[in-house]
This record gives C-alpha cells, structure tokens and sequence, in this order.
C-alpha cells in the first residue's frame, strides 16, 4: 500500500513524486490495464520530478505484436496499429488483428492510410495490402512500402526504395519527379495538402499535380534528412522536420534548429503535437514532453513512460495522445486531472490513510492506519510525521475540523486529541474500546462513538446511548434536536439525546452505512454493498445510486461536495463525481477522465483549496473538479453487422457485414425478419463510459433508454421498410447517429398481386361453380329432355305405326269399298258414279295427307337429309304435269349426320311448301331451282329462285304467304330474304342457324 506525502502551496499545487502500477482487472468495461500514475510536485520552482499518467496496452490486451511502427485511425475512429506481426485496430475495448496468415502480404507493417473509398491501405514489408471490411487484398507490387498518406483529393501517396508513387486503380504508378535527390518523409499538412521531404533540397509541396519545392533547406543544413513533416497546429505557415540527429522549425520561411529539446546522444524518432500546442517527441529512449511555456519533460521509465525506444506519437481525434513503445506496446496519455500522492522529497510516505482535515492555518493533517498522523506546512512547503509517542505508529480512526476549525483526532489506545491552532492535547480520555466517530453539533454538544456505543457531552457531564445494532460508523446532525446515526445495520435518529430502537430510518433497515452528508433537502447516505441513497425526510421519499447508474462501486466509503455543488464520492474502485440534474430532481454521473482505479478510505475525503482530496489504500489522490472537456470531443459510433436468424430446421445464421456507406436499404427476404444488429461506440479516451440509445422507425418513436449492451435483438419483425438509428453517449454527450435501412419483403400470400389473384380465384371458383351447377342443370335438362325426346320418338314411331295400320287399313277398306261400289253402278247411273269416284278420290287424298303425317311421326325422317329430300320429292310432285322444270342442287347425304328437332322439321317443311306454292300459282315460271349450300360459318342456307315474273317488293303488299314464310323461319332462329323485280324472277334465301359438321 501507498502513503501519500501531500504538499500544497496557495497557487500551484502538487509536484511531489509518486510512482505506482497497479494491475487493474476489476472493471469489466476496461481491459487488463497498467496504469501509471501522474505525481506532480507543488511548485514549479521546485525541481521534483513527475510521473504522468499512462495506461499500457500490449499482448495481454490482444495487441498483435509488442513493437508498434505505424498508427493511423480511420473514418469509424478506430485506431489502426502496423506491428512486426501484423495490424491491428483498437476501438477501446477490443483489438481486431490481422497477419500473413489471413492474406496480408507480411507481417511488417511500415504504414497506414484510408483511401477515398474507406479502404484500408497498408504499407508492408512485401508491398501494399488492402482490407475493406475485413477483406484482404494484395496489389501486384511486392517491394518494402515506407510511408503512405491519402491527401484532400483522395490520392493515396507512397515511398519506396524506387521514389515516390501514387495508386491509381490499385496500381502503383512513379511519375516523372521534379527532384533528383531521395525523398525521405511524406506528409499532410492540417488542410491535407501533401508534402515531401527531399534530402539535400528541402520539402516539396503538390501542387496541380506536379511537385514544386517550396522550402528549400538552408545552405548549412543541406543534409537534413527528414524523417516526418509536422505542421503546427497553432501557429499558420509554421512546421517542423524531424531527423534522427534534431528538429527543426521552418517559421516565416526560414528554417532553423529547434533547440529547446537535443537529440545529442538520444537519437529522435517520432513527433506529434497535442491540442493545446504541446510537443512530444520520442527518441531512442523515452520521449520528451515541450510544454507551450518552453519547459522541456523527460518522459521515460522513471516517471511513467518506458526506457525504450518511441517509435511513434499519435494524436487522436479525441486529442489523445498515443505512445508506441520498442517492445512494451502502446502507452496512452490520461492527463493530469487526478494525481496520487505517496512520495515527497524523496521521503516515501506510505499508508491507509484514514482522514484529511485543514486547520486553521490552512495546514493538512492526514491521518493514517498504523504510521500517525502526517501534516503538512503549506507556507514553506514542508511535511514531516508528527513526531510524538502518542502518536508515532498509531492508527488514526477519525480527523475532524469543528466550526472553529479545530481539529480533533480520535488515536488508537490514546483517546481524542484536539489542536486549536497553537497547542495539540487531549480531549477525550481512552475508553477500552478506541473512538472511530467525534462530532460538535450546531449548539456545541461534543459527540463521539466507540463501535458499540455513542457519547454526548453537556453542560461537562458525559452521557452515555447504547442498544442500537450494529457498529456505529458515521454520525451527522440532521437538525437541532435530531442526530443521525448510521452503523452497519442501518440509520438511527437520536433525539432530544434520546435513544429509541424503533426510530429509525425503515428504509435503510439492514443497510451498512459507512458515510453521511446532506444536499438540499435531501441526506445522501455512502454504503457498503447499497451504494449512495438519497432519503428526503420532508417526503420520506428514496432513492438509490449504484454501479448500474455509472458509479465505479456501489462500496461509498466517503461523501464531500466541490465548490460547483458536484457531489465527489471515493468508491472501493476509485472516485466518481455526480452533479444534481434540477429538471430530472436527481443525480448523474459526471464521468471526467479517471484512470486511476483504486480503493478509497471511509471519511477521507477534503475540498481543498479548489482540489479534492480523496484518502485511499494507497495514499492521497488528487482531484481537479474544474477541468472542462472540449465540447467538440464526442464518441462516435457504427453499426457493425447485420446479423439474420433463421429457424433450426433452417441453415445456420447469416452475417451481413456493414460497409461504410449503404447506398441502397439492405433487402431480407420475408423469411429473414429475425434480427440481431451490432454496433459499437468509439471513446478511446474512457471506453467504459460509452452507453447508447436506439430506436427502430417504424416500430419505435423515440429512442430507447440509455444501455451498455451493442446489440439489439429484433425477433418476427412485420414486413416493411426500416431505419435502425444508434447513438453513442458520454456524460451527456452525444455522437454522430448511425443509421441502417433495410427492407424486410412481403410474403408472397400478403402482397398486393396476391390479394388480388385470391379474390379473382375466388370469383373464378364462384363462376366454376355456378358453371358447374349450371351445366349440371343443363345437362340434367339434356337429359329429361333426352328421356323426353326418347320418350316422344317411342311414341312417334309408334303412333306411327297404329295410325299407319289403322287409319291406311280403313282408307285401303273405303277405297276398296269405293271400288266395289262402283262396279255395281251402272253407266248410266252417271251422278252415283260421280259420288263413287269423289269418294275414292278423297280417300285418296288423305292417305296421301296421312303419309305426309307418318313421315314427319317417324323419328328417321329427323334429319337435315330426310327433311331436304321430303322438300324435294314434294317439289317434283307438285311441279308434275305443270310444265314447270324443278331440280335441287347440293343436296348430299353427309346431312343425315345432322339431326334437328321436330320443330325445326315441321317448320322447315311448311316454309319451303308455302314457297313453292306461291311459284307454282303466282310466278309463271319455267324453272323452279332449289340450292342447298354450306357458308363459312358451317351453317346452310337455302336458295329458292324462278325465272318467272317477279314482282316488285317495294309495291306488293305482304300477304298472308309471305308474312307465314318470315314468321316460320324467326321461329326456327333462321331469316328470310325475298329479291325479286317484275320479270326478273324471285329469289328467297333462307338462312338457318343449322350447324353441319363434316
């Protein structure tokens, strides 16, 4: 354990020494880390030497190689590091490493640089490798690459031993040069115009794409051979070359030796400058540090940094600085915000130390566990152990300063002793149990405690409260009549100097309390296991504060306010500073940089002289509660990878990796809505402050509370189109927000094509259906009618046959009769002879009618053929003896496979007597000419005309013929046409919707 010997003066403070390393595996948000902690001494006069805060990260971090020869950070902010065993990233967590056996063309890296395109480009030993996200490829040129920069105009820019080149579609290209001489340093200045260093002529700088020299190298310093171009980031036109021999300054456009710092026999290496205007420069052992006020700091084992050589110094965005080390690894810069103390003037003060307190000559008295008590002169910047036996290798248990400012100390085995400004004595005299507590309340009641029991003073008399549980450890007033007791089993409330077991603080039942202190209405208690709680006696109100709220521990071993009202607790993982949110009617964490993790003492803790000094197991720690951080110093933060879940019975995960810039929203098929995204904050300056928020829109308004965790899990997500946003933030303040579009597509059944292929499916069954049941009438129509017409042609053929033998055997009987009769007349019965004949005629006639009757009753005459032939044996009858020619043409048998109804038949039949009637009486014709005929349409017309006289349409009234012949034919879905002119003939077609098939 350290103990700290502090010094303070009234202006500049701390320039004692201390060095410690404390291996810190404690914190799950931070790596393995050696911390090297700052000391520094009280006046700068004083020529004390300082040891400055470092953390050390090598292979144990993940590191690929211990000896670091180049540093770049990318457009993500993660930080690139070339070694002799390949590349690394670091993003303050993790290390990403990659080497020859992942494809790099070797594992020495000379340099690196980010193209245009976010590529990473890599100069190595065996030429140029690339990696783009996480990709690597090898260009065709295997020669040692030294430098590379990519300048404002995206050109990548190298060195190597054949001169200066240039890639141009990942090839290496060596224009024609405009110096002679080799070209030994290649640099950017602050705007990214590019610049090289030529030895023997100065530094060149392009421009339009051709290299003029600029700064020529003076005539005595021809030979400088520069080693890296700086640019000043202070003062314009002003930079600085580096050589293995000095630095030197060009200001004004003259050139000369930078001699506040000499290499002589420590060879230079590396330079950088920091935000404030600062030089580091590394040499062959350690570095140097060239504050803006000209004085110069050896940085090397001794106070803080590393014996070897520095390699390389590189500046962050966040204004880190980073220090490579031959061998050691990589050192990063913390600050001096916190300082720990256990050293002075060469006198090492180490202890637990267990209070601090100023008197009333501003003088410090420590105490400490086991070695006294220490104090400090702060007007002639001394500090020595008190140097009297009753206090010499005691424990001190408490430090207290009255309102008076006296202070009281309770000592181990010698009860409490009280310094008034001039004479230390004793107060309290020894009990068998020594004092931890003493206090004097607001109406100068003395109080202290024994673990067991708790002691007032009044009016000279001591009293004496006992039975409370536990061990008294932290005592405070609340108000006049009430004192608040806090022990390891919870809070007791003593008024009236009255003890009662039952009036407690219920809320903090159980609770060791090791600390009390008050803000506002509210009494902030400091625990072992419970963190901070925060109890309003007003409101009974409670509220609690631990590691999940970003305290280091929730073990609060101490409580003290700044003069900003920022709460400072020391934790058991060193010291947090909190500031009241009046909107929020609570605390949150102010996490300034704090690299120190260490475990603080109870009650140790003082604000000081605008320090906050906090005792811990290893001496005084050093707080400045005032350093401002640059507002300009955010986190930034990127989604990492895509990552889609599938179901078991599915292939495994599949890993989208991000790039950069997304033109187009990534698209998941429907099956891929099961989402996992990553993401990652980069704070290289305190990696383990970084928390997000997050939203998804489209599912989520706003952005979520504030997580540690970098993945959000996204499971059965709907289709549709999404942006995943992400932000980074330390103590309040926010980064850049990453954004991630993607589309999850419609399944096939929810897309709007389908939707409407179901309700045209649906129709189309409705219309199958219909159809279906439609034609099932129809054919159970069919059918009926079917059995009807099978039922009508049974009763045809043979209503056929009885009128046939019935009605032909009665007329054959008359006619016989007839006959009979007749011959039984004689001839000169001439009237009965007549009247015979008459009646055979007449029975004649009607078996002539009855035969027309039998034919259209045979179920055989019901075809096109049987009805055509009817027509035209009709015909030849009727034109018989007239002197009339009549014929029918186109009549064929393939018409007997085209059967009709009897309907069609009768009303065919009928149509075509009617219209050779009307030409047998009416037209005078010699020719009388049926023609049958087939259209395109496969239905038949049929053609009636005759040469005789015609008539004119347009003149002769319809009559009775005619009008039969239209009205037969509309009945049978047939029409008839009738052309005729006087002496012209007539023709009348009849076209019928008879269908033929052949």
């Amino acid at each position: 354990m350290g103990l700290i010997s502090p010094v303070w003066g009234d202006v500049n403070y701390f320039k004692s020494i201390y060095f410690a390393r404390i291996m810190s595996n404690q914190s799950p948000s931070y790596f393995s880390k050696l911390i090297l902690t700052v000391l520094v001494s009280l006046f700068l006069k004083v020529g004390h030497a300082q040891n400055y805060n470092f953390s050390l990260y090598g292979l144990k971090e993940g590191l690929a190689q211990s000896q670091i020869m180049a540093m770049y950070q990318d457009h993500n902010h993660l930080l690139w590091l070339g070694t002799y065993g390949g590349v690394s990233h670091f993003n303050g967590t993790d290390f990403t490493s990659y080497s020859k056996a992942n494809g790099l063309a070797s594992n020495t890296i000379h340099s690196i640089t980010e193209d245009g395109k976010n590529r990473i480009i890599l100069g190595t030993e065996a030429g140029i490798s690339i990696i783009t996200a996480g990709k690597i490829e090898n260009l065709n040129f295997k020669e040692p690459v030294g430098q590379l920069v990519c300048d404002k105009n995206k050109t990548v820019w190298g060195l190597s031993r054949y001169g200066l080149f240039k890639l141009v579609n990942n090839q290496v290209v060596f224009g024609r040069q405009t110096f002679a001489k080799e070209a030994t340093a290649l640099s950017l200045d602050l705007k990214g115009n590019a610049y090289i260093s030529v030895y023997g002529e100065g530094i060149y700088a392009l421009k339009n794409d051709t290299w003029v020299l600029t700064y020529p190298f003076p005539a005595n310093a021809k030979n400088i051979y520069g080693r890296k171009i700086l640019f000043d980031n202070k003062t314009p036109n002003k930079f600085y070359v580096l050589t293995p021999q000095g630095l030197y300054v060009n200001e004004k456009n003259t050139f000369k030796p930078y001699t506040l710092v000499l290499a002589k026999d420590n060879l230079f290496s590396s330079i950088e400058q920091d935000n404030i205007g600062n030089l580091w420069i590394g040499a062959q052992r350690g570095a140097y540090l060239v504050r803006q006020d000209s004085t110069v700091i050896y940085l090397n084992n001794e106070n803080g940094l590393s014996q070897k050589r520095i390699n390389k110094i590189f500046k962050d965005v966040e204004n880190n600085i980073w220090l490579s080390s031959d061998g050691e690894g990589l050192f990063k810069y913390e600050g001096d915000g916190f300082v720990h103390f256990d050293k002075f003037k060469g006198v090492n003060y180490s202890s637990v130390i267990s209070g601090i307190v100023a008197d009333k000559n501003d003088n410090l008295w420590i105490g400490t566990f086991s070695n006294g008590l220490i104090n400090y002169n702060s007007k002639n910047n001394t500090a020595w152990y008190l140097n009297r036996p009753e206090f010499k290798n005691k424990t001190v248990f408490y430090l207290y300063k009255d309102a008076d400012k006296n202070v009281w100390a309770a000592i181990q085995g010698n009860g409490i002793w009280k310094y008034d400004g001039t004479e230390l004595k004793q107060a309290i005299l020894p009990k068998p149990y020594d004092y931890n507590i003493v206090l004097i309340d607001k109406q100068k009641t003395l109080w202290y405690t024994t673990p067991f029991n708790c002691f007032y003073v009044k009016n000279g008399v001591e009293y004496r409260i006992s039975g409370f549980k536990g061990y008294a450890n932290s005592l405070r007033q609340l108000n006049d009549n009430t004192m608040l007791l806090g022990t390891t089993k919870g809070v007791y409330l003593i008024k009236d100097f009255i003890f009662d077991e039952n009036n407690r603080i219920k809320e903090l039942d159980g609770v060791n309390v090791l600390s009390i202190n008050a803000y506002r209405d509210e009494i902030l208690f400091g625990t072992l296991g419970d963190g901070i709680i925060s109890w309003n006696p007003k409101t009974n109100s409670r509220q609690k504060y631990t590691t999940l709220n970003g305290l280091s521990s929730n073990d609060i071993y101490s409580l003290t306010f700044d003069g900003n009202g920022n709460l400072w607790t020391g934790t058991g993982r060193g010291i947090n500073k909190l500031g009241y949110n009046n909107a929020a009617h609570k605390f949150e964490i102010i996490n300034d940089r704090n690299p120190i993790v260490i475990e603080c003492n109870q009650n140790a803790i003082l604000n000081y002289n605008g320090r906050i000094l906090v005792g811990t197991i290893a001496g005084v720690v050093a707080a400045k509660p005032n350093l401002i951080a640059d507002p300009a110093v955010k986190p930034y933060v990127y989604i990492r990878r895509l990552t889609v879940h599938y179901d078991q019975a599915k292939n495994a995960d599949s890993i989208i990796r991000i790039a950069t810039a997304i033109s187009k929203p990534i698209s998941l098929d429907a099956d891929q809505n099961q989402l996992t995204i990553s993401f990652k904050g980069v704070f290289l300056t305190s990696p383990q402050n970084v928390v997000y928020e997050y939203r998804l829109k489209g599912v989520e308004e706003d952005f979520s509370r504030q997580i540690k965790m970098e993945e959000v899990e996204y499971p059965f997500l709907e289709p549709g189109n999404y942006t995943f946003e992400v932000r980074a933030v330390v103590n309040g303040k926010k980064s850049n927000t990453a954004q991630l579009n993607f589309i999850i597509a419609t399944p096939f059944y929810a897309t709007w094509w389908f939707k409407i292929l179901v309700i045209l499916g649906i129709i189309l069954l409705i219309y199958l259906g219909q159809h279906y049941i439609l034609k099932a009438r129809i054919k159970r129509k069919r059918e009926i009618e079917a059995i009807k017409l099978n039922e009508q042609t049974k009763i045809r053929k043979q209503t056929a046959e009885d009128f046939h033998d019935d009605i032909g055997n009665k007329l054959t009987r008359i006619n016989v009769l007839s006959e009979i009769l007749d011959k039984k007349i004689t001839e000169t019965q001439t009237d009965e002879k007549e009247l015979v004949k008459m009646i055979r005629d007449n029975a004649q006639t009607l078996y002539s009618g009855t035969k027309d009757i039998l034919w259209a009753l045979d179920p055989k005459s019901d075809n096109l053929f049987e009805i055509l032939n009817y027509i035209k044996s009709f015909g030849i009858d009727l034109f018989q003896g007239t002197g009339v020619n009549f014929k029918m043409e186109g009549l064929v048998a393939e018409y007997q496979q085209t059967h009709l109804s009897m309907e069609v038949n009768r009303n065919l039949t009928l149509i075509f007597k009617e219209v050779l009637t009307n030409a047998l009486k009416y037209a005078e014709a010699k020719s009388v000419i049926i023609k049958i005929s087939v259209t395109d349409k496969k239905t038949i017309d049929i053609l009636v005309t005759d040469d005789g006289k015609g008539f004119s349409t347009e003149k002769i009234t319809q009559g009775r013929g005619l009008n039969n012949i239209k009205t037969r034919a509309n009945r049978i879905d047939s029409t008839a046409q009738i052309q005729s002119e006087p002496e012209k003939g007539t023709n009348i077609t009849i076209s019928t919707n008879i269908f033929v098939t052949f």
